[in-house]
Order: C-alpha cells, then sequence, then structure tokens
C-alpha cells in the first residue's frame, strides 16, 4: 500500500509538487564566427605591394666569366690537377662542339651535370669559403664596368635589385653581398648528411621568368639586365632591358632583340 501523502509543514518544501523551472535568458554563443571573406574582398584589402624590379644575369653580364667553371676551376687548383685537367678539356673548342651536338638531342648540359659531380663529398662551408675568396680575388678583376653603373643607377632610381643566374648559389650569394643587391635566385648544390652528393636539388637554368612569376607580385616596372639568350622569355616582358652584346651574339640578338632592349657593346 502507498503511504498516505502528507501536507508539508511549515518551512518544508513539498516533494510532491512541481516547481516551475524559471525562465532563463536566452543563451548567446561564446564566440562569434566571423564572416568568411570573398577572394575578391582579401584583394582589396590586402593589396599587392607595388615596386619597380631589375633583374640582373652574373655570368657574361656582371662579370666576364662563366663563373660556374671558373669558380670549380679556382678550387680544384691546389686540390686536384686531375680535375682542373678535366675541366680545361671539357671547355676546348672540339668538347664544346661535342656537347652542343648533344644538347641537340637532350637539351641538357651534360659536361655542366658532369663538372658540378666532381664536387661529391665536399664540406659545403668549404665551398662557401671558397666563394667568397674566388669573388674577391678573381671576379673583382673582370667586371663589366658598364653594367656596374647602370646597377648603381637602377638603385638610385628606387629599383630593388635581383641577381638571377643558374650558377652556384654559394657564388651568387657572395656576389650578391658584394655588390649589395637585395635579393639573389641561383642553382642549389644537393646536401645528403652533411656532404656534397654532386648534383644539383633545384637548377634554374633555363627557367628564370617561371622563377620571377613564382617569387613576385605586383611588380610595375621590371628591367632585365643580361646576355644570355636563354633569357629571352624573361625579356619579352620586359618594361626596360639592356642586352649585353659579344661579338658571336651580335646575329642572333639583332634578329630576336625585344624592342625595350638597349644594347651594352663590351
Amino acid at each position: 500500500m502507498r503511504p498516505a501523502r502528507l501536507p508539508p509543514e511549515v518551512g518544508q518544501s513539498n516533494l510532491w509538487t512541481r516547481i516551475p523551472k524559471p525562465k532563463l535568458a536566452p543563451s548567446l554563443p561564446l564566440c562569434r564566427r566571423r564572416p568568411r571573406l570573398r577572394k575578391s574582398t582579401l584583394r582589396e584589402r590586402i593589396p599587392n605591394r607595388a615596386m619597380k624590379l631589375a633583374v640582373f644575369d652574373v655570368c657574361g653580364t656582371i662579370y666576364r666569366s662563366n663563373t660556374t667553371y671558373d669558380f670549380l676551376a679556382f678550387f680544384f687548383r691546389p686540390r686536384s690537377k686531375a680535375k682542373v685537367l678535366l675541366l680545361s678539356a671539357g671547355r676546348c673548342l672540339p668538347a664544346k662542339v661535342l656537347w652542343k651536338s648533344f644538347r641537340l638531342f637532350r637539351r641538357e648540359d651534360w659536361f655542366r651535370g658532369i663538372a658540378v659531380g666532381l664536387l661529391k663529398g665536399t664540406a659545403p662551408d668549404e665551398i662557401r669559403r671558397e666563394a667568397a675568396r674566388f669573388v674577391e680575388t678573381v671576379l673583382e678583376g673582370r667586371k663589366i664596368e658598364e653594367v656596374g653603373e647602370l646597377l648603381r643607377t637602377l638603385k638610385e632610381e628606387g629599383y630593388e635589385t635581383v641577381l638571377m643566374s643558374s650558377s652556384l648559389s654559394c657564388v651568387v650569394a657572395e656576389v650578391a653581398a658584394h655588390l649589395g643587391v637585395d635579393r639573389f635566385f641561383a642553382s642549389e648544390l644537393e646536401v645528403v648528411q652533411g656532404r656534397l652528393t654532386g648534383r644539383y636539388a633545384d637548377d634554374i637554368k633555363g627557367r628564370k621568368r617561371e622563377v620571377y612569376e613564382k617569387n613576385f607580385r605586383g611588380v610595375e616596372e621590371l628591367a632585365v639586365v643580361t646576355n644570355n639568350r636563354e633569357d629571352l622569355d624573361l625579356l619579352t616582358i620586359a618594361d626596360r632591358s639592356w642586352i649585353v652584346l659579344k661579338r658571336k651574339d651580335r646575329g642572333y640578338w639583332s634578329r630576336h632583340k625585344p624592342p625595350t632592349a638597349t644594347p651594352i657593346e663590351v
């Protein structure tokens, strides 16, 4: 039998009486979600910084030197006479004709790969130290003065200066520091377990326009200074350009020179 319900005493809550729940204020979210911005809004709020950019090649443009081969010869001269002889043999006229014929079938500079392969097993710090000596003792005497003057003039006109070269990054880094250039892009050597493998990790040969388009946005005015035929695609989008002319290249550039290009005869 159920026990009889007793009336509540004074000051005692009635356990059988339903107590209505108090009405609470509507809950607020802990944080308010920010509206997602459209791409166009993002562009309006974070505009690209317009700038004037001057891109300089290095080999044959700033210096009378193929800095890759000249540096390798400089590096191996006190270390290995056999490697210096191999580099010299690979750059003689018959060898150049042979490498050029190979390039017709596979657009690849075979001897360049062979030459860089001679660095296998070398410590990167040793390469960097020798690159600094090479720039100070060898390249300093091979400057093309007209291009050096142009570099200073473009800096005074407010251009950000950049070096782009397929030469070794250890050499181009020292050139950039020596000339007071803002940035540089060059071919990187592969390092595994603290030693060079004799291969490229990132080779920018023939890819300067790709490097430019990947790394720069909002360029208001582009200037390019080069002597390199492989830079023709970059020259075609330049607002101003200068071509360092050698006698053997005059025929090529007379046919392919962009209308904005100014020749610098050396």
